[in-house]
This record gives structure tokens, C-alpha cells and sequence, in this order.
């Protein structure tokens, strides 16, 4: 189905339930389909995704800089080194050509007539286009009156060497005299940062051979000057073989360290929430601390499991982390509520922690 326009297209693939295609999970079913479509002929961008939902793009870097030329030379070389690492999927760019278009630039010639470039370029737009002459009101529709060249003086842009331009004095002298034209590609869209262009490097990858940060870590290497980093935010990463442009981490990775940025001011602030609400009926600031003080060994228990079972600490295990903070502190806190009530009855403290 097309989304946006007749030259996109996306393909949506339903898949049965997950037992009925033992062993065929989607990045498995996503990695058959790229393989047996294979490259397609001047395609600008093909994506194969096989999840409904992501924190962002699983390799992501930013190029920002003024000069277009360096950042798309820069675009091709970051896709190459990217390439080179197995298990990396995918690696579109943002930038994109536009439409063929003339350039206007006006010749010395021009300036004793007392022609500007403004002005040939509005008569040169007068001529192809056209001028409003008037509107003209039929019913309810508004026509407008245009006034340009005759359909057979502007049907191809050899006319534009042929027309006259006139002068302030009202002169007509050719254009070829005053101005000279240069035929190139625009620009589909322009994205700017901070007064720079940008261009954005994405990529996937097949999580069962590499992760993400290996591979940033790998590129980072080969690609950043020694003292500069993906992850530096007044130094950005740059590269002497690209003057001008810099290397910015973004995508999954950029969201991870902002979310990493804020759990690392918000979660002092919970551990004080927690401190507060517990003091407050235990009517103690020792017992509070004794009941927090499981939480180290929580996290300790859960790094050493991933060692044991050979999985990467990832962000969401972080996440896993704090959710088990909060479990063993229920626990902590269910075990010093029931040495509380012995020690009411009477029972002798160690009893009471031993039993």
C-alpha cells in the first residue's frame, strides 16, 4: 500500500499465531524476506522492520555541518565502515535529491545596464510562469488572468537562451549577454541544526550477531579523532579527512542516554521518597536504612545473572533493576515489620532475626 505519495510503497506482512511457526520468530521471517528480495534497481531507501514498536533507529548517527559536498562524502564513507561489521542491516541516509533545476548567475556585462540578478530572475519567471494580469469572478470560482510566452516559446528551457531581457531604461538585450544559466538538482528537503545541515546515518541490526553498542563502539574508533567521542556534548566526534563536518550519536542510543540521564536525577529522589515513607510508621531512621540496604545486593544478584546466563546489561536491564529494588525492598521491609512484633512480645532479638 502506498503511504505518502505514488513513489512509496510498505508491505505489511501478517503472521500466524507463534505456535503455529515453531522456530520462525520475526527477526528470523524479516531476515528470509530481505534475503530473497535481494537489491532493487534505484531504490532510494528499503527497510525491513519486524516490530511494531521501537525506542529509535538501532544504529543512529547525526552529520552536521555547513559544507553539503563533505557531508554526503562523509554519509557514504560512515555507511561503508558500518557496513563492514556483520550482523548491521539496512543503511539508508537522510539526505535526498530533488528535481532538475536552473540556476541563474548574472555576467559582468550586466551591471553597466543596471540589471541585478533579482531582476532577471523576475522576468525570467514573468516569461515561463507567468505575471497576474487580473482576477476575474465566474459564479463562484476565481479565475485568474496570467500573462507569459506563447505555449510553443516555453516548452523546453533551450527557449530561456533565446528570450530578451529588459532593462531599466527599457531596453531589450539578450539574455545570453547578461546572464548565463547552469542546470543542476535541488533539494527534496533541507534539515538543519543549530544553522547547519544535517544529514542522518541509520541502520539495523540482527541482534543474534551484534549488538548495537559494539558495533557504535567499533565505528567510533575508526571514524572519531583520538580525544573526540560519539557521546562528548561539546566536542562532537570529527574526522580531519572531513574538515567541517562533525559525528553525533542519535537514534536508540541518543534516547537510551537521555533516558539514562534522567533515571540517574530522578532515582536519588525516589530512594529519598522511599527512605521518608518508611520512616514515617517505623518511627526509626535506622530501620529505614536497614531495609535499603538490600537494594545492592539486589542489583549484584541480577549483574551476576546476566554474567552466568552470557546476556549483555542493557538499558532494560536496568529497568529490570529498579523493578527488583522495589520487590526486595517490600521483602526487607516484611521481615523487619515481623522482628518488630516479636520484639513487642517480648522475644529476644537474635531469636527473633533467626526465627
Amino acid at each position: 500500500m502506498t503511504a505518502g505519495g505514488s513513489h512509496l510503497a510498505e508491505v505489511v506482512l501478517t503472521l500466524t499465531r507463534i505456535e503455529e511457526r515453531p522456530g520462525w520468530n520475526t527477526n528470523r521471517i524479516a531476515e528470509r524476506w530481505r534475503q530473497n528480495t535481494g537489491n532493487i534497481t534505484d531504490v532510494v531507501e528499503l527497510q525491513f522492520a519486524a516490530s511494531s514498536f521501537a525506542a529509535g533507529d538501532a544504529i543512529g548517527l547525526q552529520l552536521k555541518g555547513r559544507d553539503i559536498e563533505q557531508l554526503k562524502r562523509a554519509a557514504v564513507f560512515l555507511k561503508a565502515e558500518l557496513g563492514r561489521y556483520p550482523g548491521v542491516l539496512d543503511l539508508p541516509d537522510s539526505f535526498r535529491a530533488g528535481k532538475q533545476e536552473a540556476k541563474l548567475d548574472i555576467l559582468p556585462a550586466a551591471k553597466p545596464l543596471g540589471l541585478t540578478l533579482t531582476d532577471v530572475a523576475r522576468q525570467v519567471r514573468q516569461a515561463f510562469y507567468g505575471e497576474e494580469a487580473q482576477r476575474i469572478q465566474r459564479g463562484t470560482d476565481d479565475v485568474r488572468v496570467m500573462v507569459r510566452y506563447p505555449e510553443s516559446e516555453r516548452k523546453s528551457l533551450g527557449n530561456l537562451e533565446n528570450m530578451r531581457i529588459r532593462t531599466s531604461e527599457n531596453v531589450e538585450v539578450p539574455f545570453s549577454t547578461v546572464a548565463e544559466v547552469n542546470y543542476g538538482t535541488g533539494f527534496s528537503s533541507i534539515n538543519r541544526e543549530d544553522q547547519q545541515r544535517v544529514i542522518d546515518v541509520t541502520g539495523d541490526v540482527n541482534r543474534s550477531i551484534v549488538t548495537p553498542e559494539e558495533v557504535l563502539a567499533a565505528v567510533q574508533k575508526a571514524v572519531c579523532e583520538p580525544g573526540t567521542s560519539f557521546g562528548d556534548r561539546t566536542a562532537r566526534c570529527v574526522n580531519n579527512s572531513y574538515p567541517g563536518v562533525q559525528f553525533k550519536i542519535s537514534g536508540e542510543a541518543e534516547a537510551r542516554g537521555k533516558a539514562l540521564g534522567s533515571m540517574g536525577a530522578t532515582v536519588p529522589l525516589a530512594l529519598m521518597i522511599i527512605f521518608a515513607l518508611l520512616a514515617i510508621p517505623l518511627k526509626s531512621y535506622m530501620q529505614p536504612l536497614v531495609i535499603m540496604s538490600v537494594i545492592p545486593f539486589g542489583a549484584v544478584g541480577a549483574i551476576v545473572g546476566h554474567y552466568i546466563m552470557g546476556w549483555d546489561l542493557i538499558f532494560f536491564s536496568l529497568l529490570g533493576i529498579i523493578a527488583l529494588s522495589g520487590v526486595v525492598v517490600n521483602a526487607s521491609l516484611v521481615l523487619v515489620d515481623y522482628i518488630n512484633r516479636q520484639r513487642r512480645q517480648g522475644v529476644d532479638i537474635f531469636e527473633a532475626v533467626t526465627n
